[in-house]
């Protein structure tokens, strides 16, 4: 494998998709590092721009599939493998998927996060800073304006998400005209322009055409083009059904066990001790690190520094209970946004079921994100030599550690308290569960009403279940990720024998690949 080829495709990336590849919120984007190098720039969404992009990005992906043909070794396959699936997914995206043509949030979320990337990098002095967001800013209102050219109609969802984005944005923006950056240069005359395009922004969104049932791109192509599998729907949907009785005959077994309906006993357990929930969710973390990292697993992981907090301005309102951002570069720290509001609600609005499922979970959201999670995972991508594996994982590959993630805190004997194995449990029947439902509607084998069943036994409510089912619909595959990768890497890990330490040392050394190449590296050097 060429290593010049690689450093191209990054350095072309880095120059074209500066925020996205500076944010792990852009999943379907390598984390290239020299991307911190283009903090002076944003994003061209323009359709002509668009097209040569693409044209580029499929000109790589043809040269590397050329050199994975031609690979002497496993570990050039590898490489040349996850870029060329890299560029297959970035494909898909910006033609199969099109967001940049039906979600305007996305707008928001490259133009805000862009200059979120300006303040927290590290800079010699506040000047410096201060230049790099002004030359941000200055671009936000092309950028946003660019939205009308592009996106014709959108979904109820889409604009419920891009309005709550705008007020977040507009008090980031507010921050910048009175904050200490204010006194350095345009810094407050262009958060005013930015004001201003947000209001422009605002009235687009709420006099667009509203598509009553938007689809995804084909299922199919999602497996294909940006998970690198080749397993049919049917396939997909037998494997998920399987786990989806496994894990019934669970609950069933406990229920028989306490004398009680597994429901009931879910119900009784709050999770959560009363306390703040950031400063529960810190105590939990750290209590996960102690537990994973000097107990259970000592020396099988690398760590890197994580900070928690509540999300910054324009994240407020994110809908996720917890997101982590990897650092881009070895020396920031990554970062764990904990939103409060979920675990706590808001007001008289709040879903009491959602609340109360989330409250239960909190250990698990923990460890789906931190230890062992995706932090422990990111840290060993980060820490590779390779160019390559420091910079691309594939996403199959991440979603299927998460969940293995969750399942290892029962077998390390960490969950001593029957109700936090029964919400492990329950969590695994979510998983498979919404997982049958994306295969299945993909081959049709379900329809709405069977689907809302399945969701009602694993504690969604109804208006939370025909939400999800309009989400699987607009994003096919996405929920077969987890219970597909578990299913790998539980098979991976059967053949090579070794014990769960053992494993998860060798899998993370071999980078984030598919799992066919995985197997390979994993059971290269057994004895």
């Amino acid at each position: 494998m060429k290593s010049k080829l690689a450093d191209k495709y990054f350095a072309y990336l880095a120059k074209h998709f500066p925020v996205m590849c500076a944010s792990a919120r852009f999943s379907f984007m390598p984390a290239v590092r020299t991307s911190a190098d283009r903090l002076d720039r944003l994003e061209d969404f323009s359709q002509s721009s668009i097209r040569s992009r693409m044209a580029k990005i499929r000109k790589f992906k043809n040269l590397f599939e050329a050199e994975q043909a031609k690979a002497d070794t496993v570990e050039d396959r590898a490489k040349a493998e996850i870029l060329a699936q890299n560029a297959s997914g970035i494909l898909t995206e910006f033609e199969q998927a099109q967001t940049w043509r039906k979600a305007p949030e996305l707008y928001l979320s490259v133009a805000f996060t862009g200059l979120a990337q300006c303040q927290d990098m590290p800079a010699e002095t506040d000047s410096v800073r201060a230049r790099r967001m002004a030359k941000r800013l200055v671009k936000i209102p092309g950028f946003l304006s660019r939205v009308a050219r592009n996106v014709e109609a959108i979904s109820h969802s889409s604009r419920a998400a891009a309005q709550t984005l705008v007020r977040d944005c507009a008090r980031f923006l507010n921050t910048l005209e009175s904050g200490p950056l204010s006194r350095e240069g345009r810094i407050a005359r262009l958060a005013q322009k930015g004001l201003v395009s947000l209001r422009d922004f605002d009235r687009f969104v709420a006099t667009r055409p509203e598509v009553p049932e938007p689809e995804g791109p084909d299922f199919t192509t999602v497996m294909s083009g940006v998970l690198g599998s080749d397993k049919s729907a049917a396939e997909i949907f037998e494997i998920a059904e399987t786990e989806w009785r496994i894990r019934l005959r669970e609950l069933d077994r406990a229920s028989r066990d306490f004398g009680r309906d597994w429901h009931s006993l879910l119900e009784d357990y709050t999770g959560m001790d009363g306390t703040a929930p950031l400063d529960e969710m810190v105590r939990t973390i750290h209590e996960l690190r102690s537990f994973v990292m000097e107990y259970a697993l000592p020396g099988i992981f690398r760590d890197a520094d994580l900070h928690i907090h509540e999300p910054p301005l324009h994240l407020s309102s994110m809908p996720d209970p917890i997101q982590y951002e990897a650092g881009l570069l070895p020396d920031i720290p990554a970062k764990c946004f904990i939103n409060v509001h979920a675990f706590s609600g808001r007001g008289f609005r709040d879903d009491q079921t959602m609340l109360a499922r989330i409250r239960r979970e909190h250990l698990f959201l923990a460890a789906r994100y931190t230890y062992p999670g995706l932090h422990l995972l990111h840290s060993s991508r980060r820490a590779s030599d390779d160019p390559v594996f420091s910079q691309t994982a594939h996403p199959l590959f991440v979603h299927g550690w998460l969940a293995f993630a969750e399942d290892m805190l029962g077998e390390l004997d960490l969950l001593r308290a029957p109700q936090p194995r029964l919400v492990l449990v329950r969590r695994a029947l979510r998983r498979a569960g919404t997982a049958m439902i994306d295969a299945g509607l993909a081959t049709k084998a379900l329809t709405q009403d069977q689907c809302l069943e399945i969701l009602e036994q694993t504690g969604f409510s109804r208006h939370e279940g025909l939400e999800l089912v309009r989400t699987i619909r607009l994003m096919p595959g996405n929920k077969v990720c987890p219970v597909l990768g578990l299913h790998e890497l539980r098979q991976l890990r059967s053949e090579s024998g070794l014990d769960l330490g053992e494993f998860c040392s060798r899998i993370l050394q071999g980078g984030h690949v598919s799992f066919a190449l995985a197997g390979h590296l994993v059971n290269r050097d057994k004895s």
